[in-house]
């Protein structure tokens, strides 16, 4: 007993210390242009709607010192709280939904089509970026395909919450509550998305509407940047961070209903490939701390599972997530606009909030009892 409480408190301690210690790296990363006279590698260009130059960001350039410092802080923040985490499913594509036959081969689909959706997305951005850029148009694919899947994601939801919540035991009336409210959430972001039907229906902006970034009937665009970073970094917290925490911390897996709305790991991996969609806003605190999180959080992982899982999709996922951003740094000058990464980006915020929902209709299904 002795010894067990020695090892508790020598395991306690050193979590402490490498928290701190990534506290420490990630305030010196912060302030790495006053501390160390931090300055850009090479600029990222940036060009307008025609391809025209427009000059530099506020923010040009890869820093080496800041993203030095941010990444060592993600590195010690995943080294303090892996060690936390308990046995768990020894599996991949096992999660919190059942662990069937069954459900493991289709998860292990979903990964192996998220990988080559951003296989072929990385593939058209090497070979034609003008294509890639003209894909992200209003109206695109792209954004019709991030429309769909926030809309289907939301009537899942939605399903879920008022025809199969009614006979779960518990606290069925919260769980049926916060369902709800994501099912209202997505469908409103899916209304911003196609600004509430304006182009589809062709009406006109309305007066109060016109002095938005692009004039059209929507919300988002009265401050473009800023609620873009918002959206970003709930999907990073959300599908990301959350998950990670569950898997690796006891305590927060064992509240029910904290268990019951984070995302599964196997949802964690198919998420963590849009995260590498970051171009011009590279350099920001809110873009480099979810890339590096990601890639330690998926370096862990990957490492984990290299003597129990055969089937390689997590280091196909790990090295298409590492590709990707690695790609779209290096190159980034040849985009067509400045501004179609983020489009990508936010085509896989939504194919995570599907898959997110897909699952929830499984845990609905396993915690149902008749009424």
């Amino acid at each position: 007993m002795t010894s067990l409480s020695y090892q508790s408190s020598e395991s306690a301690t050193e979590t402490c210390v490498l928290l701190g210690l990534a506290v420490v790296s990630a305030v010196l990363g912060v302030a790495a242009d006053t501390v160390f006279a931090d300055a850009a590698v090479f600029p990222l260009v940036t060009r307008g709607e025609w391809g025209q130059f427009e000059g530099w960001y506020p923010w040009p350039g890869v820093y080496p010192a800041r993203s030095f410092f941010l990444a060592l802080a993600s590195l010690l923040f995943v080294a303090a709280i892996w060690p936390l985490g308990g046995g768990g499913p020894a599996t991949v594509t096992e999660g919190a939904a059942g662990a069937a036959g069954g459900w493991r081969q289709l998860r292990l689909l979903v990964l192996w089509a998220v990988v080559g959706i951003a296989l072929l997305f990385l593939a058209i951005f090497l070979e034609r970026p003008k294509l890639f850029g003209e894909m992200s148009l209003d109206d695109g694919p792209v954004e019709t395909a991030s429309a769909v899947m926030l809309f289907a994601a939301s009537a899942i939801l939605a399903t879920g919450a008022f025809k199969t919540l009614h006979s779960v035991r518990g606290p069925n009336r919260l769980l049926r509550l916060g369902c709800g409210a994501m099912a209202l959430f997505l469908f409103f972001v899916g209304m911003e998305e196609i600004s509430w039907g304006q182009r589809l229906f062709g009406f006109a902006t309305p007066r109060g509407f016109a002095a938005n970034d692009q004039a059209e009937f929507n919300l988002h665009n009265f401050n473009t940047s800023f609620l873009n970073a918002c959206y970003y970094s709930l999907g990073f917290v959300f599908f990301i961070l959350l998950p990670f925490l569950k898997d690796r911390l006891e305590g927060l897996a064992k509240v029910e209903v904290l268990a019951f709305f984070i995302p599964s790991r196997f949802v964690l991996f198919a998420s963590a490939i849009g995260i590498a969609y970051a171009w011009a806003r590279w350099s920001e605190l809110v873009f480099q701390m979810s890339f590096f999180l990601t890639f330690f959080i998926l370096a862990a992982y990957t490492w984990h599972f290299r003597m129990t899982d055969s089937t390689f999709v997590l280091p196909a996922v790990f090295l298409t997530f590492t590709l990707t951003q690695a790609a779209i740094i290096l190159y980034g000058e040849n985009l067509t606009y400045h501004w179609e990464v983020n489009e990508y980006r936010e085509f896989f915020i939504p194919l995570s909030f599907l898959i997110y929902a897909i699952e929830m209709s499984a845990k609905f299904r396993s915690r149902a009892r008749p009424a």
